[in-house]
């Protein structure tokens, strides 16, 4: 029947955006052009007196669906029971044809006056509604079966065109019609979710070196930046080996991007180790910004977007460092904040960071410190201010624009909720949107360490190019494709180890970008001075019964670690001779102490001894002869608690070493245990008393137990009322 093929169009009007899309009749406005989608919920934010940004707009350039869900809200009393729906193809491109196949049964008759209901919202916003009368649709293009229309079986397939301009966003639709004598006809709920779509571009293949073809790196048409992430400045500055680690590797850092003749040089965050960076922290940092950042070479980059677009309550300075013209700006740094050097406080100048001392004091470009919205208001009541706004720095050389986006670390489950909802709101130019090169700048985790606790790469919006995720030490920095995505994620890890770990081991690179209009490359340099690491793991049991060694023996156990810590100092050693040997010789320096980490695990019927005492036979050996060894007890699966876990320490370990190795979380959990306090959580504790003792958030110490009360208030609150009525005795 012509007229289900028409009512199933409708009914997957959320594959087309505008619900009626469908039929010509529908598709043209008052003024007979195509309804645009942006204009249609600009309009309905308008007349809900929801301020909108007047220089940028949501993103709304190519689209294809990436998601298609369907289902029934009638029961057994509508007329008509669908039973599938198929689209092709399964990703419907905007402004091309989309043909779909639906499986249907009509039990009663439909004639004149039959008629559905059709509304399509994004988020909060209503951007279409419209009755559309069954049968005069058939009659106005001349189907070919007219109503009445008979109750049966049918197969229909149909193929409408679809919109030329679909914006991105997950759109839900309801369709809900009556027949001719007001019995329910159908009640059906769609929804579908539009990412950026863009066309192929000839890159190579992601395992080259480079993507695109950028001619000269040198042009001035060509943005050249330097790329690195989790400095950790300061990181054991009171170690008189390692202190000076982090701060060696920001050196050659500034050195390569001066070399490189780099336009600026941008930062995936964690820049400080420490929240509050100590002030022999600060002056070192000051010191070398002020050393290789400022001076007379011009900057060649132009900045495009709103000098004064800033978070800042207080100041009135532009917040790009080389617009002031009190500053003589040589080399740029851009930087956004980690979890380590995270915005803390309240008051009049709002959460305050690390990098807002260095920004304010014309240093480097903070930017990405996202506001969000408050716990009440992310309920999400229908206004602009529960949305989490992205705008970016705009800049220009040449012919080549960027638009450099930034969001700081945020709490994994929480960016997750935001972006899976559709309440990230990221900005694009309103002048020749599809020329610029998007490149976005996170620092979350990439690896799924619990369940929500990561951020998945696949979930940003197709029309970024290029993705800089900070956090991750591993170094990953050449780009990798993301599956049916056209973004491409460089991971440039860390340039100090701050954890002697698997992924710390990979070389410490950074890299060089190259972005000419929509291309870019990637060259990745190796950092000559970071200290060696070296790792291995060993089973104690497994190897003292593979060399025949008396099992009760503390010497032949010692032995057996001795000649395995030296022969990882060896390896140690050979890196550092392959590394030189690549460096000009007045580049070469003096071959610093290896970090060697040994995982041992063992059985508790093992002799181990005490391993502080064995590491102070490498003092001069190692740069990290404490913990030269870490063991691990060997325990049967039935052992291991479900709760929140609690490192346990050997009992035959020395007091000095169980000294080192005690940790503040575990001292929480166990003080809980042991004072039977099972009704406060754990984690949260943990979470309040590490960020109160690193943080310094006075306010939020108490919060877990400030939860509790009121949950327990509220779920006995007659009870309380009963045998309280002063509510100063609960």
């Amino acid at each position: 029947m012509r007229w289900l093929q028409i009512f199933w169009t409708a009914l997957v009007a959320s594959t087309a955006v505008q619900a009626i899309s469908w039929q010509a009749p529908f598709r043209v406005q008052n003024d007979g052009k195509e309804p645009d989608l942006v204009d249609l919920m600009i309009e309905e934010a308008r007349q809900r007196d929801i301020p909108l940004d007047a220089e940028m707009r949501p993103t709304d350039a190519k689209a294809k669906a990436s998601s298609f869900t369907w289902s029934q809200c009638g029961g057994d009393e509508v007329a008509v029971h669908v039973e599938s729906i198929e689209l092709s193809p399964e990703s419907p491109q905007r402004g091309q044809n989309l043909t779909v196949h639906g499986k249907a049964t009509l039990t009663s008759e439909a004639d004149f006056g039959t008629y559905v209901d059709v509304s399509v919202r994004v988020g909060f916003l209503r951007i279409f509604s419209q009755r559309v009368d069954v049968c005069e649709a058939l009659r106005e293009n001349n189907a070919e079966v007219q109503c009445p229309a008979q109750p049966g079986h049918y197969d229909v397939t149909h193929t409408a065109l679809l919109p030329s301009q679909i914006p991105p966003a997950k759109y839900n639709v309801h369709v809900e019609g009556r027949t001719h004598d007001d019995k329910p006809l159908t009640c059906m709920q769609f929804g579908v979710s539009f990412s950026m779509f863009q066309q192929a571009r000839a890159w190579l293949p992601c395992i080259m070196m480079h993507h695109g073809d950028v001619h000269d790196e040198h042009s001035g048409n060509v943005i050249r930046f330097l790329l690195a992430s989790d400095l950790h400045l300061g990181y054991l500055e009171r170690d008189p080996v390692r202190g000076s680690d982090s701060f060696d590797a920001l050196r050659e850092i500034l050195e390569t991007a001066n070399n490189e003749a780099v336009d600026f040089i941008l930062l995936g965050g964690d820049l400080f180790h420490e929240n509050k960076p100590s002030r022999a922290t600060m002056y070192k940092t000051i010191a070398m910004l002020r050393q290789y950042c400022l001076g007379n070479k011009p900057v060649e980059i132009e900045l495009l977007s709103d000098p004064f677009d800033t978070n800042s309550k207080i100041t009135s300075f532009p917040f790009v460092n080389y617009e002031d013209e009190n500053f003589n700006v040589s080399l740029p740094v851009f930087v956004i904040h980690g979890n380590h050097d995270d915005p803390q406080g309240s008051g009049s100048t709002g959460p305050l960071s690390a990098l807002d001392l260095l920004a304010t004091a014309g240093l480097v470009n903070y930017f990405g410190k996202i506001e969000l919205p408050s716990d009440s208001s992310a309920k999400r009541k229908g206004t602009q201010d529960t949305l989490l706004h992205v705008r970016p720095v705009l800049i220009r050389k040449g012919e080549t624009r960027m638009a450099l986006y930034g969001i700081g670390n945020i709490k994994d489950e929480r960016l997750l909720y935001e972006l899976e909802s559709n309440h990230v709101c990221m900005y694009r130019p309103s002048e020749n949107p599809d020329e610029w090169f998007n490149l976005l700048a996170i620092h979350q985790n990439r690896s799924a360490h619990t369940q929500r606790g990561y951020i998945p790469e696949s979930v940003f919006d197709d029309n970024l190019d290029l993705i800089v995720w900070g956090h991750e030490h591993e170094q990953r920095i050449l780009p990798e494709a993301v599956s049916e995505k056209n973004y491409y994620i460089s991971q440039p890890g860390s340039s100090v180890a701050t954890s002697l770990c698997q992924a710390e081991t990979v070389e410490k690179r950074i890299g060089i970008v190259n972005v000419q209009h929509k291309d870019f490359k990637i060259d990745s340099i190796p950092l000559q001075n970071v200290r060696p690491l070296v790792m291995d793991d060993l089973s104690l049991t497994d190897e003292v019964r593979a060399k025949g060694l008396d099992t009760g023996s503390r010497v032949d156990i010692t032995k057996l670690l001795r000649e395995r810590i030296k022969s990882l100092i060896q390896q140690a050693h050979q890196l550092w001779e392959d590394r030189m040997a690549a460096v000009a010789a007045e580049q070469k320096r003096d071959e610093p102490l290896p970090l060697i980490r040994l995982r041992v695990a063992y059985d508790t019927h093992l002799p181990i001894g005490n391993m502080v005492r064995f590491g102070n036979e490498f003092v001069n050996q190692v740069a990290n002869p404490k913990d030269i060894i870490q063991l691990q007890l060997k325990r049967s699966s039935k052992s291991r608690a479900s709760h929140t876990s609690v490192a346990r320490l050997p009992t035959d370990m020395a007091p000095a070493e169980k000294m080192e190795r005690v940790q503040l979380p575990t001292l929480v959990v166990e003080n809980m245990r042991s004072q039977c306090l099972d009704l406060l959580d754990a984690k949260q504790l943990q979470q309040s008393v590490m960020n109160f003792v690193e943080k310094d958030e006075y306010v939020k110490r108490t919060n877990p137990v400030v939860m509790l009360l009121t949950c327990t208030y509220s779920a006995n609150e007659g009870f309380y009322k009963t045998h309280y009525p002063n509510s100063n005795q609960i």
